[in-house]
């Protein structure tokens, strides 16, 4: 007999099942979740490698990212939507299809515009995480509900450890197209499962689609998330940047306006800004600024090359800008001083980060957020996401004043580690304990939203610190006079992150304030039996 057969009781609910069969269930789940975090990870870190292969995005090369953020961030409310009507698992297939095939596109395709076709048909993976929310809280016994929540977010930190490591030993032995291959691989493998073991949820919302409200959400988040992934190039202040902002903007408030007058609305406003949701999105929104600068940063600087590295770099630009090689004697005399602090860099590979921090970091992750979803049924949610915003506050302070050595990076890791599982644990148990069944897919995805917009946010910050405070060298050739400063290409000073990681732990800082405001939360966790 099958997983697909267990007797469903008058609720549309697993009807007695074993524990085997429950974390069965939950483990295919979140292997079919973790589609979006491995594949975002993986393709970031191979940003440099897949550049050459199209030589025409020039500086445009960081669409690979901005407009699987920008598709994903956008339609992710729309899909949790027709999840609520349609069901949780049927979406997820639909998405895992698109997955699938824009994952193709990318593998076998040589031109830049179908490249990004592919990545933005791929990225409504994004939404993945919402609707296994939605469709653990239909199917599960109510008991397990919290607990399977938070082990989406333990997924999301095993597939951080997974990431770097996969990612970089596939592009130490081959193409980078593999990247997209072994996800068409993982999909192939995950998608038959989740047919076979997972049953559907039998709950739906009677309602049509209002394509407006979908039409101006969509559009509206899309356009500022333009803004913030392209400001720091096209000036923040920019008359025609704020344009997008604004129309942005604008497109939200006419979101809302409609949603007012229209009889079936995306989500009715009158949940949306009730307190026991709107705080949790607020705390999404301003604790994510905090982890998408640590996110941005931690990375960047483990892996910006030493000063010994830098030395050695330039000195041989000079040799091999020279019509003769320069003997020897005169190569050793060659001086060059690097002005700025560059303390924090370790000059690690892809897989060096991963092995000296991020497998201690997103481990610990992993664990916390699977600890904090079991937790939340004795204490309630809202405790744990306290602690998780400490933690998210303390850890950017600490990296900003202890950046020198490998194993400082390792350490404070470990203290962001906990804060991550926690947080990305109790928001969404938060919202499933604050809004009906036939809300949640809709409201998870508004959560999706701040989420995608407060890390876009950090990485805003980031960069114009390190637009601010960019790293210059001299070179000193004996009987040449000395060089005027020049600026090395993406490389900044320690001001740029230490800055960044202060603004991080102010934001985190509110995001305590709101989650000790908060009265919501503060009873057991009922998997969404209070609601």
């Amino acid at each position: 007999m099958t997983l697909q057969r267990i007797p469903l009781d008058s609720e549309g609910r697993l009807k007695n099942p074993s524990k085997f069969q429950v974390f069965a269930i939950i483990a295919v789940v979140i292997a079919f979740v973790e589609i979006a975090p491995l594949q975002f990870t993986m393709v970031f870190a191979a940003i440099p490698q897949i550049a050459p292969s199209f030589p025409e995005a020039g500086p445009n090369i960081s669409w690979i990212l901005i407009v699987f953020l920008l598709i994903g961030g956008s339609t992710t409310p729309i899909i949790g939507k027709m999840s609520d009507m349609w069901g949780k698992r049927r979406l997820l297939l639909i998405v895992g299809a698109a997955f699938f095939a824009g994952n193709l596109i990318c593998a076998i395709t040589t031109s830049w515009p179908v490249f990004l076709v592919g990545r933005g048909v791929a990225a409504l993976g994004y939404a993945t995480p919402v609707l296994a929310f939605g469709l653990f809280r239909d199917i599960l016994p109510r008991r397990y509900v919290p607990l399977a929540v938070g082990s989406v977010a333990g997924g999301f930190g095993l597939a951080a450890v997974i990431a770097p490591l996969l990612g970089g030993w596939i592009l130490n032995h081959y193409s980078w197209r593999w990247l997209f291959w072994s996800m068409l691989i993982f999909v192939g493998i995950v998608a038959p499962l989740l047919w076979i073991v997972v049953p559907e949820s039998r709950l739906r919302l009677r309602q049509r689609l209002d394509f407006a409200g979908a039409f101006l959400l969509a559009s509206g988040v899309a356009l500022v998330l333009l803004y913030l992934a392209n400001g720091a190039t096209w000036g923040w202040a920019n008359a025609a940047s704020l344009a997008w902002l604004l129309s942005g903007v604008a497109l939200l408030v006419a979101f809302v306006v409609t949603e007012r007058i229209v009889s079936e609305p995306i989500i009715d406003l009158r949940l949306l800004f009730n307190p026991k949701l709107s705080l949790v999105l607020a705390n999404s929104l301003i604790t994510a600024v905090s982890i998408g600068v640590m996110t941005y940063s931690i990375p960047y600087m483990m892996q910006s090359p030493t000063e010994d590295q830098i030395t050695g770099r330039v000195i041989s630009e000079v040799s091999n800008s020279s019509p003769t090689p320069p003997p020897a004697s005169l190569l050793e005399q060659i001086h060059v001083g690097v002005i700025g602090d560059i303390s924090f860099a370790l000059g690690l590979t892809l897989l060096g980060f991963a092995t000296h921090a991020a497998v201690f970091g997103y481990g610990t992750f992993s664990v916390t957020g699977v600890g904090a979803g079991a937790w939340s049924r004795k204490v309630g949610p809202r405790l744990p996401l306290i602690i998780a915003t400490v933690t998210l506050v303390v850890s950017p302070v600490l990296f900003a004043l202890f950046n020198h050595v490998w194993w400082q990076y390792a350490i404070i890791s470990v203290i962001q580690g906990i804060g991550l599982g926690g947080f990305y644990s109790s928001i969404p148990n938060l919202i499933v304990e604050a809004v009906p069944a036939t809300q949640q897919g809709v409201s998870a995805g508004m959560y999706g939203v701040t989420n995608a917009v407060g890390q876009s946010i950090g990485t805003a910050v980031v960069t114009a610190f390190q637009s601010a405070n960019p790293l210059k060298f001299v070179v000193e050739i004996p009987g040449k006079p000395t060089s005027p400063a020049q600026t090395i290409p993406q490389l900044y000073t320690a001001s740029a992150y230490e800055l960044a990681l202060y603004v991080a732990a102010a934001a985190a800082a509110v995001g305590l304030i709101i989650a000790v405001l908060m009265r919501h939360g503060r009873a057991p966790a009922t998997g969404g039996a209070a609601v």
